[in-house]
């Protein structure tokens, strides 16, 4: 006899609810890891993530959490004491982590692109604008040097950096920190990826430029119909920019959802910690943030059960020895034994 499901209790896990349609991207079961000189450093622990055609997916966390990590091990450009040592990155079908290193060199830029945090030590100082956009054009368009340079300018009008002709055979040194990340946006975009990651690409830029390069993301990716992963600390980013929302801590992925959902009805302490330390439209002059208490754990020696208990105020002697699994609650999911959702409008 069929199951009403109006009858199931809201945490029980929706095994049906999958969406009908295959992920473009689908993490499973991811463990990255560092050996350093106090031990493995778990940078991502274990972590699940979908990603969908023509959405746009928000991972969230505070710095060292693994968003980084999770991004550099899907284009494998992990540093040279990392490794993926578990799990899978389905791309198209194809585990991602299985490919030769030949095999992702036509991956990366051609159906993978990313927008890295520090354009000064993603770009080359040596070899001028242009010849870095335009070499990879001619490398997975297989366009003409001449074909290659005339898309290159185009590019370098359309994600906004004045006289194009004139700015080709500059250095990355000449250009400001917003018009170097529009040079990185340029090279993201410039093979029409299927996937574009963008790793904190308003870092260290003032309040007026970061709103311009996030418009100018957005607008890029919607004219592409391309599908992008937001890698950010910024609730704001996420609220403005995002359909999903992944909010990440020690590794682990501890919330998930529609963003709508998840900002309004947090269910994971770690998560309202999160909102709750960004101003409101109430907040009066002088008003002190809400701030999470303690320091995020050593990666190289995390604690038993939840990993975010010791920072926890409503951990017990379960959060403690017990770690949590994730749950459904509507359409989001929240790994904690104390998933009560609070209401933040």
């Amino acid at each position: 006899m069929a199951t009403d499901s109006s009858t199931l209790p809201e945490n029980t896990p929706a095994n049906d609810a999958v969406p009908d349609r295959m992920p473009l991207l689908q993490i499973q079961e991811l463990h990255t890891q560092f050996e350093t000189k106090q031990g493995t450093v778990r940078a991502v622990d274990g972590l699940s993530l979908d990603l969908y055609e023509g959405e746009v997916l928000g991972l969230v966390g505070e710095s060292g959490c693994g968003k980084t990590m999770t991004a550099l091990s899907v284009m494998g450009l992990l540093p040279g004491n990392g490794r993926a040592v578990a799990g899978e990155i389905s791309f198209e079908g194809k585990d991602l982590l299985q490919c030769s290193a030949e095999e992702m060199q036509q991956i990366r830029g051609r159906k993978l692109a990313m927008v890295f945090q520090e354009p000064m030590t993603a770009l080359t100082p040596t070899m001028t604008i242009g010849r870095q956009i335009s070499e990879a054009i001619e490398i997975h368009l297989k366009l003409s040097r001449q074909a290659s340079r005339e898309r290159t300018l185009d590019l370098l009008a359309q994600v906004g950096i004045p006289s194009p002709q004139s700015r080709f055979d500059d250095y990355i040194h000449q250009f400001s920190g917003g018009m170097r990340q529009r040079v990185m946006i340029a090279i993201a975009f410039s093979c029409q990826p299927r996937l574009l990651l963008a790793d904190e690409p308003t870092t260290a830029l003032d309040v007026t430029v970061q709103a311009q390069i996030l418009d100018l993301i957005k607008s890029l990716a919607q004219e592409a119909s391309m599908t992008a992963l937001f890698i950010t600390h910024d609730m704001g980013i996420v609220a403005g920019s995002c359909d999903r929302v992944a909010v990440m801590y020690a590794g682990r992925l501890v919330e998930e959802g529609p963003v709508d959902d998840v900002l309004i009805n947090p269910r994971h302490p770690y998560t309202q910690g999160l909102l709750g330390s960004v101003p409101s439209l109430e907040s009066e002059p002088g008003d002190r943030l809400f701030s999470i208490s303690g320091l995020p754990p050593d990666l190289a020696s995390l604690p038993t059960g939840c990993n975010f208990w010791p920072r926890c105020p409503l951990a017990d002697e379960r959060c403690r020895a017990e770690e949590p699994v994730l749950e459904q609650y509507g359409e989001s999911q929240a790994a904690c034994w104390k998933a009560i959702p609070l209401q933040m409008a």
